[in-house]
């Protein structure tokens, strides 16, 4: 027997809390590979669901002091965990979890949110890139013997 399914609603997906801390109800998290809301208390070390529908829009005034500009419609949204904000910067180590469709009024912003949040990495950052005292015009390049791609002068 053959089953087709046209298109499966996944929009509350049971995660489990390993971040050591108690996740609270409608509480923004970015965990195993999604954001969302909480849809309820998750006590650390339990199972519970979270809303990860792309598009819903999220309504916050948690925002990082000195990196809440949000000026531009379309701009990128970041999330800082180690603040459980909201930044308009792109820094390393936080997430890219939105598109901002109402701009700062009143301390309070509004984004449509993203389903997949993506980790603000450098080069350096890579498991197969040694990048050592970066100079203007270098180019990464391929060392078989290392596996792995390192910054040099380009000879042309």
């Amino acid at each position: 027997m053959t089953v087709y399914v046209d298109k499966e609603k996944n929009d509350h997906v049971p995660i489990y809390n390993g971040s050591g801390v108690a996740i609270v109800r409608n509480q923004f998290v970015v965990m195993n590979g999604i954001c969302g809301v909480a849809d309820q208390d998750i006590a650390a070390g339990a199972y519970g669901t979270v809303h990860v529908e792309e598009g819903i829009e999220i309504q916050s005034d948690d925002l990082v002091t000195g990196e809440k500009t949000f000026a531009t419609l379309g701009q990128k949204v970041y999330w800082k965990a180690a603040a459980s904000a909201f930044s308009d910067t792109k820094t390393v180590g936080y997430y890219e979890v939105g598109i901002l469709t109402k701009v700062l009024a009143s301390g309070v912003i509004r984004f449509e949110k993203f389903r997949y949040p993506q980790l603000v990495l450098t080069l350096a950052g890579l498991a197969d890139v040694s990048i050592s005292s970066p100079t203007d015009t270098q180019a990464l390049k391929y060392e078989a013997s290392s596996s792995l791609w390192k910054n040099a002068t380009d000879a042309t």
